[in-house]
């Protein structure tokens, strides 16, 4: 074999190498966030952070659409977050809402699956 062929061969496994190790993970699933703020008679917003990155703000004026997340309670109001599969960590801080007399937040980890979803209950009473 041509010293051209094995450089061209040993190229061609490095740039293979690099594009299958690049691969995009293109499953997903959702995670939706409830919470029951509502209650506490005041207008609120909470940050919401996935992996460390904020991925939205709950306020009294969030809706979501799901064919298979709802939150447990229809007063209950819900943001939904698409997300990649595998494990994840995420952090919630209520901004504003002083009516509990105390700033909640909340954290935690959650597995998600192909086209499947998990619930996130952010209560204010807990």
């Amino acid at each position: 074999m041509s010293i051209f062929c094995k450089n061209f061969l040993s190229i061609l496994i490095v740039i293979l190498t690099f594009t299958v190790g690049c691969e995009k993970n293109d499953e997903t699933g959702e995670i939706l966030f409830c919470t029951n703020s509502q209650i506490g008679n005041c207008g609120f917003s909470i940050e919401i952070s996935v992996d460390n990155a904020i991925v939205g703000t709950l306020t009294a004026g969030s809706g979501y659409s799901s064919t298979t997340c709802l939150c447990p309670e229809s007063s209950f109001i819900g943001m939904l977050v698409e997300i990649e599969t595998g494990s994840h960590t995420y952090y919630a801080k209520e901004l504003n809402c002083v009516a509990t007399n105390r700033i909640n937040d909340w954290s935690g980890s959650i597995d998600i699956m192909n086209n499947g979803c998990k619930t996130v209950i952010l209560d204010i009473i807990e």
